[in-house]
């Protein structure tokens, strides 16, 4: 396996540490990208090209160090935590000094930020499935609406048809 390829990997792997991403699926879909390609990537079948590289870097600002996922230069994060530097920055001063519970704070109430926010994006994910299924009831009650719509004219042709006969007949007598 190529060496950006295993780099892919492991950040795949962080995502789901992180609980950003749940699977191949939901990495492929944030990415934006067909999931067949994105697994071949990840199976080291496909080439992990620069493209693919700068889009998982900005569907996951911050997280990721540009140089390490194309070069494998430095370290994996963005910052120690993967936090991106603008979460850190409570007050001018730096992160660097904070007291280590300032730290943990900041840490904390941006991991629960993303919670949050990948709970907001499940609920979504939940409503579209809604919204698919009843797009897909829609469609059979139109394919019923016109199969009947379809019936009732057959029906009604029949006895127009018969209508003149009917006439005729009653006339002769």
């Amino acid at each position: 396996m190529k060496e950006r390829t295993k780099r892919i990997n492991q950040a795949f792997r962080w995502l789901i540490w992180l609980e950003r991403i749940e699977g191949k699926n939901d990495f492929a879909n944030i990415l934006g990208l067909q999931r067949p390609n994105v697994t071949n990537i990840l199976n080291g079948k496909g080439d992990a090209s620069d493209k693919f590289c700068g889009i998982v870097l900005s569907s996951f600002p911050g997280v990721f160090n540009r140089d390490w996922l194309l070069d494998g230069v430095g370290d994996m994060l963005a910052t120690a935590e993967g936090i991106p530097a603008c979460a850190t920055e409570t007050t001018p001063t730096s992160f660097e000094k904070d007291t280590p519970s300032q730290r943990q704070s900041i840490i904390d109430l941006y991991a629960g930020l993303i919670k949050e926010s990948e709970a907001f994006r499940r609920e979504i994910k939940d409503e579209l499935a809604e919204v698919r299924t009843l797009r897909s009831e829609l469609q059979q009650e139109r394919e019923n609406f016109r199969d009947a719509t379809y019936r009732l004219t057959q029906a009604l042709g029949k006895m127009y048809e018969s209508i003149p006969t009917t006439i005729g007949l009653a006339a002769d007598q």
